[in-house]
């Protein structure tokens, strides 16, 4: 199951899961790339994770521009030579979020720059260098909320069920050059954004109600995302992993 020695690239690497992430990659041993559309948010990372003694190239980048994008892989080549895996974990959920009869096309568009489109710039940009060096993976990221569909939440949930069924073609279309292509779902996940959603918002509160072992940490996505990465997972592709406490398999009811 290991990781060590591969070069991994984790979009939204400055806060939460993908700063966790950086933080589980090098500590199996990885080469990390965090990337960050905040520059002072993913250069503290950077200094966060490098501490540990790690190998980090810090990547300030807006994944929704695509020739942005292409310099950071550019980059990551240039320092480290390849590109084993990728973790498109960057995105989420905006307040403005509602459902189709009160959202605009910008509201539309705004969740899916981010979460679709930039899943699809940094996924495209991996492709050719894994190729060379003779199959990679990437981990893309869903949500529970597009596992089960939510109600209020229309364009995000839109976005992330589309990551999934790309994640699908993904995996069917590049398999035969060794890439494998899974999707981590997490449920409600204990980052500074959801602590700050729990104080105001009670459709997250609900949604924890339904976590069966517990709140799910940064850390514990993470961990899927690590061995989804690593060679123990060399022969898993076209996956939906679903990192949320059962919440989308089992009610949790009082006994």
């Amino acid at each position: 199951m290991s990781v060590s020695g591969k070069v991994v690239i984790i979009t939204g690497a400055a806060v939460g899961i993908g700063l966790a992430a950086g933080h589980a990659f090098a500590k199996a041993g990885a080469r990390v790339v965090l990337v960050d559309v905040d520059a002072d948010g993913v250069v503290a990372a950077g200094k966060e994770v490098s501490a540990s003694g790690a190998e980090v190239l810090i990547q300030p980048t807006d994944i929704t521009d695509p020739q942005a994008v292409n310099a950071m892989v550019a980059a990551t080549i240039e320092q480290f030579g390849r590109v084993d895996a990728l973790y498109n974990n960057a995105g989420g959920p905006s307040p403005s979020d509602g459902d189709i009869t009160q959202l605009d096309v910008a509201a539309f568009e705004s969740a899916f720059r981010v979460d679709l489109f930039g899943t699809i710039f940094c996924s495209r940009a991996v492709i050719g260098p894994m190729r060379k060096v003779g199959g990679g993976a990437i981990v893309n990221t869903t949500s529970m909320v597009a596992v089960r569909g939510v109600a209020g939440r229309d364009a995000y949930v839109a976005a992330k069920g589309a990551i999934i069924s790309l994640t699908k073609s993904m995996a069917a279309e590049f398999g035969r050059d060794g890439i494998t292509v899974n999707a981590i779902a997490p449920g409600v996940t204990r980052s500074e954004r959801v602590i700050r959603l729990l104080e105001t918002d009670g459709r997250t509160r609900a949604l924890t109600d339904r976590h069966v072992v517990g709140f799910v940490e940064p850390s514990d996505v993470a961990a899927a995302a690590v061995f989804l990465a690593g060679d123990g997972a060399r022969r898993i592709t076209a996956q939906v992993i679903s990192v949320d406490s059962g919440s989308t398999q089992v009610v949790a009811t009082q006994r």
